[in-house]
């Protein structure tokens, strides 16, 4: 009956009236009816000195129960209660050593809903239990409700160190759910609370992630600095310099960057990101045209298949190009299209192994690289542009002008403005001209005279265009187109074509007087 009292008061969460319950049982002489309700008092007990805070007499009563615990079940219970009363005494070594192996263990749950109770009961203004809670909820893989615990938490006066802890933990959280700005904001509080450096240094680490990720990359650089200067024996100072120097670089602060590089490099031989740093430091030489230096750094990477990447590979070939080294810089491109086929450099790679082939005169094989290229409509258009207009000259190289001249054309009308768009409607005309399809000709001529006047190509232009209306017997137009040519290029070279030219469109129409004048004939 005594214990029955306990476990209602227990139920009723009145605690403490029903531990006196729970000792009265044990006070029972043994044996009799009373020995079948010491066991269950005795945990009851063990329960009750938790949820009234008493931990080390809860954790003694734990231990001694799990002791001749009767199931493996009722063991990993009481461990775990243990584990509890460690975590609440700040003994976290002990706390780790026994919740460690119970880990994915259902007793997790029932973790939270005790320290529920014991927030209920407890009158302490509950920032230690209640942050301790969040953290229970969090690895319990409960985030929305941690987020709730913990804000509630972190809501409180910022002087205290279980806000601060709180703050922390929930800005973490907030930047693992993508939500920046209520991450910033409480990563914020932590650092203008000025609290311990176990909390303020990876505060402060995180809010320069913050902004990297929100690709303000000099600000980043600032916060990973400041961080280190003031915490410069932090274990995450190391990694500060590192991104550091690779914010630096990303906000074009590149001379700032390698020294910062070549400092993580010096300082931290062995750290995780070496390997990364010496080909960002590479990088940044060849951004500053030291293109030998920076080979000497992307060598070693490239020769072992633990550091190689397809970025490497092709600042590599950059590099080779500058230095005119063509043939390892082919080497390369091809090194990253076989062994990183999809990698997003693919495009680009295949854009610039094709002009170094076509320098080579292998137009057939630089074709077929830059058909591929162009097979990508989502590549940049500093990639495509060029390569279409260089996949045109592939053709006219091969003598292939039917497919020479679309290519041209259409370069023509999806790059209006680009500086080779003058040559492209050129060839594109005198490849239709090649085609006898004489109407698309003209207009391609036409159009690069009308639009494009002062370009180093209209003397020749003309001449073509006057050449394609004489062979379409359109003899006034092109009279009138080298008459055009005649006194706007009288120096040129081609001159005496052009006078033919206007001979025969005269002849065609004729006009003897003028096909036998004094001007024609000096031509000749």
């Amino acid at each position: 009956a005594t214990y029955r009292q306990a476990f209602c008061l227990h139920k009723t969460e009145k605690y403490e009236e029903s531990l006196a319950m729970c000792e009265a049982v044990a006070k029972l002489p043994d044996g009799g009816a009373a020995q079948s309700s010491k066991r269950p008092a005795a945990e009851l007990a063990a329960e009750n000195q938790f949820l009234l805070g008493r931990f080390d007499a809860a954790a003694d009563a734990f231990n001694a129960l799990s002791k001749d615990a009767r199931t493996d079940e009722d063991r990993r219970r009481f461990t775990f209660r243990r584990g509890q009363c460690a975590s609440f005494n700040d003994d976290f070594a002990a706390a780790i050593q026994l919740l460690e192996p119970l880990n994915n263990d259902e007793a997790v749950d029932k973790a939270v809903t005790t320290l529920e109770k014991y927030l209920k009961v407890s009158k302490s203004k509950n920032e230690e239990p209640r942050f301790k809670l969040g953290l229970a909820q969090l690895r319990g893989g409960d985030e929305q409700e941690a987020a709730a615990t913990l804000k509630s938490v972190a809501d409180g006066d910022a002087k205290s160190a279980w806000v601060q802890r709180a703050l922390f933990e929930y800005g973490q959280l907030m930047y693992k759910q993508q939500k920046a700005d209520d991450a910033a904001q409480a990563l914020n509080k932590v650092v203008a609370a000025d609290a311990p450096a176990d909390l303020a240094a990876p505060a402060t680490y995180l809010l320069a992630w913050i902004d990297a990720d929100a690709s303000k990359h000099k600000e980043a650089a600032e916060r990973f600095e400041a961080m280190i200067k003031k915490y410069p024996e932090h274990a995450l100072a190391s990694e500060a310099l590192f991104n550091q120097g690779v914010n630096q670089k990303a906000a074009g602060e590149t001379e700032a960057a390698l020294a910062t590089l070549q400092q993580y490099i010096t300082n931290h031989g062995q750290g995780q990101h070496i390997a990364e740093a010496r080909y960002q430091a590479g990088a940044c030489l060849a951004a500053l045209d030291k293109h030998e230096a920076a080979l000497r750094l992307f060598e070693p990477l490239a020769a072992s298949d633990d550091t190689r990447s397809d970025a490497l590979l092709y600042d590599m070939a950059w590099s080779y190009r500058a230095t005119e080294a063509k043939g390892k810089a082919e080497e390369r491109y091809r090194q990253l299209l076989q062994t990183y086929p999809e990698s997003e450099l693919a495009t680009a790679s295949r854009a610039e192994l094709a002009e170094l082939i076509y320098d080579k005169e292998q137009y057939a094989d630089a074709a077929a690289l830059l058909e591929k290229v162009l097979e990508n409509e989502n590549a940049a258009k500093e990639t495509l542009a060029p390569a279409q207009y260089r996949l045109g000259w592939c053709y006219t190289k091969l003598k292939e002008p039917a497919k020479a001249a679309p290519v041209f054309s259409a370069f023509a009308q999806k790059y209006p403005k680009d500086d080779l768009t003058a040559s492209a409607l050129y060839q594109a005309g005198d490849a239709f001209a090649t085609l006898s399809k004489l109407d698309e000709a003209e207009q391609h001529l036409t159009k690069m005279l009308s639009e494009f006047t002062s370009s180093d190509l209209a003397n020749v232009a003309r001449l073509k265009l006057g050449q394609v209306q004489n062979e379409a017997e359109r003899y006034p137009q092109a009279a009138a187109t080298f008459q055009t040519f005649l006194q706007n290029h009288a120096e040129d070279e081609f001159v005496y074509l052009a006078q033919f030219g206007l001979g025969w469109a005269l002849e065609n129409q004729q006009q003897h007087d003028e096909t036998n004048s004094d001007k024609m004939q000096g031509a000749f």
